[in-house]
């Protein structure tokens, strides 16, 4: 890829080459203008971001588990185990959706 390529894949202008020195400010000040337009966009995944806005819309747009959940799928069984922290904190087991048991910790 040639230098310029990714910012007129962008829709971005190229510097021509044939620019007069004395308007490097205004070259300059364009940079800028583009990137403060696209500063608090949300980069669709297909370029690198994950589509979504705040965290929890992140993780359910790569398909990853929220911060308390940790799921493993083994064949057709969906294994979740997420950390509750009501009753001094336990994980809880679910299998397919059904609840099947904790797993608590014990004090020294």
């Amino acid at each position: 890829m040639a230098i310029g390529d990714a910012a007129v894949a962008a829709g971005m202008q190229v510097v021509p080459g044939t620019a007069l020195a004395n308007t490097i400010d205004t070259e300059i000040n364009l940079t800028r203008d583009y990137i403060a337009q696209n500063a608090g966009t949300v980069r669709p995944i297909a370029k690198g971001g994950t589509g979504g806005a705040t965290p929890a819309a992140a993780r359910t747009a790569l398909g990853a588990a929220d911060d308390s959940a940790v799921v493993h799928r083994s064949g057709s069984a969906d294994i979740r185990l997420e950390w509750v922290t009501r009753d001094g904190g336990r994980i809880e087991v679910i299998i397919n959706g059904t609840y099947v048991g904790d797993l608590r910790f014990v004090g020294a």
